[in-house]
C-alpha cells in the first residue's frame, strides 16, 4: 500500500516538474522573440532549449519509475494498443506538436512576421500574433492581391501548426523583405514629352533620396546600397494621352504610404509646373443628314 501511494506521489510530482519545464521553455521563446535576435541565434537558442527540456523530461520519467522498472514496462505493454488508437485520433495533435518544434528550431516565422499559406482550396496570410503548441494565430491582412494586403481586417485566423508540412509557407519579412511595385499616370499629349519625363524623374528622385534617409521606415537599413530600388519609369502611348509606368521598390508592409508619398510629390510637381493629366475621353462624330428632297 505505501509503495503504490509512493508511486503515485512520485508520478504526480513528476507531472509537475514536467509542466513547469514546458512552460518555461514557451516563456523563454516569448522573451527571445521579443529581443529581435538574428535569425541564426534564434534558432540555435531554441533548439538547444528544446533538447534540454526533451532530456529533463525524460529524465522525470525514468526518475519516477527507477525502482519500477517492471511496472513501468507492464504498463506501457499494456497500453501499447491503447497508444496506437490515441496516436492516431489525435495526429492532428501529434503533427502539430512536432510541427511547433520544427518551427521554433529552425526559425520559419516568429511573432510580427508577415506569413503567407496557400493551399489547394485556399490563400491567406497575416502577421503572426502567437504561435502554440498545436496551433498559430495570425492577424489577417487586406487591401490588394498577395503581398500587397497590408492592413488588417480585425480577424483571427488560427490554423494547425502541421499546415507547414502540407502547404506552401511564404515567410515574406524573412525572405523577401522588398518587393517592386508600380502605379500608372496618364499626361495629355498636348504636355511637351521632354519637359514631363524630365520633371517626373526629378520629382520621383527627390521623394525617394527623402524616404531612403529613414531607411528602416521604409525599407531595409541592412541592405547596404538602396540605390538599387531607386524609381524606374516606362512610358507609351495610349488613347488618352502618354501613359506613364512608376515601379519603386519598398518593405513588405509600406506600399501604401510610400505610393502615397510619390503620388502627392507627383501632383503638387505636375500643378506647379503646369503639366495637365489626362482622363479617358471620348470622341463623338456629328453628322449631318441632308434630305433627299431639299
Amino acid at each position: 500500500m505505501n509503495e503504490n501511494f509512493g508511486l503515485l506521489f512520485n508520478v504526480f510530482i513528476g507531472l509537475i516538474l514536467i509542466i513547469f519545464y514546458w512552460s518555461i521553455l514557451h516563456l523563454a521563446n516569448v522573451y527571445l522573440q521579443r529581443k529581435f535576435f538574428s535569425w541564426k541565434f534564434l534558432s540555435f537558442a531554441k533548439t538547444l532549449l528544446i533538447i534540454f527540456v526533451c532530456f529533463l523530461t525524460f529524465g522525470t520519467i525514468l526518475g519516477i519509475f527507477a525502482n519500477n522498472l517492471n511496472f513501468l514496462a507492464t504498463v506501457l505493454g499494456s497500453l501499447s494498443v491503447l497508444s496506437a488508437a490515441l496516436v492516431f485520433t489525435l495526429q492532428d495533435f501529434v503533427a502539430g506538436f512536432f510541427a511547433w518544434i520544427y518551427i521554433e528550431s529552425t526559425g520559419q516565422f516568429r511573432i510580427g512576421d508577415n506569413v503567407q499559406i496557400t493551399s489547394s482550396e485556399r490563400r491567406f496570410g497575416g502577421w503572426v500574433q502567437h504561435v502554440g503548441f498545436f496551433r498559430t494565430q495570425i492577424r489577417e491582412r487586406v487591401g490588394g492581391d498577395g503581398f500587397d494586403r497590408e492592413r488588417p481586417t480585425g480577424k483571427i485566423i488560427t490554423f494547425p501548426n502541421h499546415f507547414i508540412f502540407r502547404y506552401s509557407l511564404t515567410n515574406a519579412t524573412k525572405n523577401h523583405k522588398i518587393l517592386w511595385h508600380s502605379f500608372e499616370i496618364t499626361t495629355c499629349f498636348e504636355n511637351n514629352f521632354g519637359k514631363t519625363k524630365e520633371t517626373l524623374k526629378a520629382c520621383l528622385d527627390a521623394k525617394f533620396e527623402e524616404l531612403i534617409q529613414n531607411p528602416d521606415s521604409f525599407f531595409d537599413q541592412n541592405i547596404g546600397d538602396l540605390h538599387s530600388f531607386k524609381p524606374q519609369i516606362f512610358w507609351h502611348i495610349g488613347d488618352p494621352g502618354v501613359v506613364w509606368t512608376i515601379w519603386f521598390g519598398c518593405r513588405i508592409g509600406t506600399m501604401r504610404s510610400v505610393l502615397n508619398e510619390f503620388s502627392q510629390t507627383v501632383l503638387e510637381t505636375f500643378e506647379t509646373q503646369k503639366i495637365t493629366l489626362a482622363y479617358p475621353t471620348n470622341r463623338v462624330l456629328m453628322e449631318k443628314v441632308i434630305p433627299e428632297n431639299l
